[in-house]
């Protein structure tokens, strides 16, 4: 590091937020996975993957970028 970075941490309150947001996702695959199948949603990310790499969003979602719908 050069004095020019900071290391930071999250708050209690904001690694709180995370997990909470992380159990949601799972839950959300896992009934996604019940209804539909772990092949066919695994098939819908890929789809939706090449759709936004394909349209230049990849690079975007990897650096948290990505902006909300107009």
């Amino acid at each position: 590091m050069d004095a020019r970075t900071k290391l930071l941490h999250l708050t209690e309150h904001a690694l709180a937020a995370v997990e909470a947001t992380r159990a949601l996702r799972r839950e959300l695959q896992e009934e996604l996975e019940g209804e539909y199948g772990t092949e066919r949603v695994e098939d819908a990310r890929a789809l939706l993957a090449a759709v936004i790499g394909r349209h230049g969003g990849d690079d975007a979602i990897r650096a948290r970028r990505v902006r909300p719908p107009r």
